[in-house]
């Protein structure tokens, strides 16, 4: 999804950006439900909310740009809407990392 996000960033054509944001979607869809199930397994009820608002507020696009047209200052004003997109895949292809990472040493730990 990361990826495909950061490919946005570099799309001029808007056919092309088209079948890009049809994949980021596709990818979120398929991906969040997994995700969901996870959560709800590893986490205990009195944090479940707070957790999955977390997540809510981290993986919403949305939440983005209102921070941005709230609190933005001239770099964010002036930064080109790629620039953002090629950040904004960077950072999802990181955190997806290090998830993976943590659920990795998770899983180790609890078979040791």
């Amino acid at each position: 999804g990361g990826v495909a996000i950061w490919m946005l960033s570099q799309v001029q054509n808007p056919w092309l950006a088209a079948p890009l944001i049809l994949l980021i979607g596709a990818v979120g869809a398929t991906s969040i439900i997994p995700i969901d199930v996870k959560l709800q397994e590893q986490v205990s009820e009195a944090r479940r909310g707070a957790v999955f608002a977390a997540r809510g507020m981290f993986t919403s696009a949305t939440m983005l740009v209102a921070f941005w047209m709230k609190f933005g200052t001239s770099v964010l004003r002036t930064t080109p809407p790629p620039t953002v997109l090629m950040w904004c895949g960077a950072g999802a292809v990181l955190v997806a990392a290090g998830t993976a990472w943590v659920l990795r040493r998770r899983v180790a730990a609890a078979s040791a």
